[in-house]
């Protein structure tokens, strides 16, 4: 059980380790403030660690 949640966990991190690039770019021509955005992205990341 705790393996097969590893293995989410693992692909969740890579979908986004994948999507976050994709994310700024479009957030970043929006014109969106960068350390905001790295704030944002640090929260998330802290609240994903177990």
């Amino acid at each position: 059980m705790s393996l097969t949640l590893r293995k989410l966990h693992i692909l969740f991190q890579s979908l986004l380790a994948m999507l976050i690039p994709y994310v700024i770019l479009n957030l970043g021509l929006l014109g969106l403030d960068y350390t905001l955005l790295y704030l944002l992205l640090t929260t998330v990341v802290h609240q994903m660690q177990f």
